[in-house]
């Protein structure tokens, strides 16, 4: 795998927020980021930083130092969706944020199928193989469902996408070779 390179790379900071400090994680994730903001500036790097909803989900949190860095405000989980979202002609992106199984995830992904596919990020391609531990996600894209209280799995109090018929359903993401997320609807058969 190569290195990010300066000139080639962007930070992008995804959903940093005062309505996810409940988290036990917050604290910790806030620190990280802010870190990687700090290191972007000294670098040079441009940085994204993006706000899910800010009217419901508050702003960026105090503790991410932003400084000439405006937010980009967003109703779409992948950063890479939102208005205005432009890693300044860079081809590597250091993707951070809070919410990873949703919007950091969908960002990646878009990310990625922006470009020449993992070469993006300079990743390594995926590939499903006997004995190597698995990273996927099972996705059914015909699946229609209410966003709501027994739909929606956040710990956030509100959602904009709250009583909106979506097409499309993550049912399961396996990161090497552990469930890192699963539906509540979804049963795992050995």
């Amino acid at each position: 795998m190569s290195l990010l390179v300066r000139d080639r790379a962007a930070l992008v900071v995804v959903d940093v927020q005062e309505a996810f400090r409940p988290y036990a994680s917050f604290a910790g994730v806030a620190e990280s980021c802010a870190k990687l903001l700090q290191g972007a500036r000294i670098l040079g790097l441009p940085s994204v930083v993006t706000e899910q909803y800010p009217k419901g989900l508050g702003h960026t949190a105090p503790e991410l130092g932003l400084q000439d860095e405006r937010p980009i405000e967003k109703t779409v989980f992948s950063a890479a969706r939102a208005e205005r979202f432009d890693l300044a002609g860079r081809e590597q992106a250091l993707v951070c944020g809070i919410e990873t199984h949703v919007c950091v995830s969908q960002t990646v992904h878009d990310l990625l199928a922006a470009g020449s596919g993992a070469a993006l990020l300079d990743l390594p391609t995926p590939k499903i193989e006997v004995g190597a531990p698995a990273n996927l996600t099972l996705v059914d894209l015909a699946m229609e469902w209410e966003v709501g209280e027994n739909g929606y799995e956040s710990r956030s109090a509100n959602c904009c996408f709250a009583g909106r018929t979506l097409t499309g359903r993550v049912g399961m993401t396996i990161a090497g070779g552990a469930v890192a997320f699963r539906t509540r609807s979804l049963e795992v058969v050995s």
